[in-house]
Formats: structure tokens, C-alpha cells, sequence
């Protein structure tokens, strides 16, 4: 398994390129919608998630646990002492061969990330009753990430994609963020 980590973390630009505190912009689009909608978001994962400088995740149970997930994209949690991997069977994601862990943390919902079995990129990640595929890889700053998602139903049915417009790594978070 750790193989598995190593090769997921380095596939991205490596752990001190990972992302922890960053600034995106980005259109998504609800179910099979051709109008997307733009919002922009300061996040610093696992607790915080800025829009309009309100951070929608204090207080907010289930934006928390979105914050959770989008932590587990920017592969952060694989480095953690504090997450709990576990191996699981390998899978198929877009017909390609994917190695897959799962990812368990104190107080956030279990999450299943599979990796494409070859560049160790992340390929899905299973969360709630979700299965959200990444696609469309770019680099900011020495750090891939993926620059679109979609987010279907396990039964098959797309929910939402996104697509990142802007990424950018912050060293701070900007004035009146706290």
C-alpha cells in the first residue's frame, strides 16, 4: 500500500508540492445542464472553505464533510499519521486498471480513492452514495491536479461536473480571512 501512496504523491510533483492552501475558480454545471454556473472559493482543508469571505464550512456539517473530500483530491491525507489506509480490490475506472485505498479519518465520512493503475494519478474517489471521476490533469506551481470532476450517482447518473477555470496556491490566507 504504501507504494501505492508514494506513487500517487510523487505523480502529482510530490508532499511538500501538495496543495493546503489554495484559491480556485471554477464553473459547474448541475446534472446534464449546458449553463454552468462561476464561483470562486478560498480552501484550506479539512476545516475551511471560504466564498464572499463567509467561511460556509463553520458550522455547516455537511460542507465540512465537503471540505473533507476536496482534501482527499489534493492527496494530503495519504501523508497524515492521523488517516487510516486501508488496501482495496483493484477496479476498472474508464476501462483502465485502478488501485484503490481507503481512506478513513476520525470524525469525516470514509472515502474510497482508486488510482490509475499506471501513472498513479487519482482516477475516482467513492464518497456518500457518489462516485466522483477526475479528469483533464493540468500543473500550477509544480502541483497537477485534476481540472475537472463529475460527480455521478452510483447508479449512474450525473449529478454535477466542475471544471476549474484558475488554480493558485496560496502562502496565506488573504486580509479579513481568518
Amino acid at each position: 500500500m504504501k507504494a501505492i501512496v508514494d506513487k500517487a504523491i510523487k505523480a502529482v510533483g510530490g508532499e511538500d508540492k501538495l496543495l493546503r492552501l489554495f484559491r480556485w475558480k471554477e464553473k459547474y454545471y448541475i446534472g446534464e445542464s449546458k449553463t454552468g454556473t462561476i464561483r470562486e472559493a478560498i480552501l484550506q482543508p479539512p476545516d475551511h472553505w471560504w466564498q464572499a469571505k463567509i467561511d460556509i464550512a463553520k458550522d455547516n456539517p455537511d460542507r465540512l464533510d465537503e471540505t473533507h473530500l476536496v482534501e482527499a483530491w489534493t492527496l494530503v491525507p495519504l501523508a497524515s499519521k492521523e488517516s487510516k489506509l486501508t488496501l482495496l480490490p483493484e477496479i476498472k475506472v474508464d476501462d483502465k486498471p485502478a488501485v484503490g485505498i481507503q481512506l478513513v479519518r476520525k470524525g469525516k465520512a470514509d472515502l474510497s480513492m482508486y488510482f490509475d493503475k499506471d501513472s498513479g494519478l487519482l482516477a475516482r474517489i467513492d464518497w456518500r452514495t457518489y462516485h466522483i471521476s477526475f479528469s483533464d490533469w493540468k500543473e500550477v506551481d509544480g502541483v497537477k491536479y485534476p481540472s475537472k470532476s463529475f460527480v455521478r450517482t452510483k447508479a449512474g447518473r450525473l449529478h454535477l461536473w466542475t471544471e476549474f477555470l484558475e488554480l493558485e496556491r496560496l502562502k496565506s490566507l488573504p486580509d479579513g480571512l481568518k
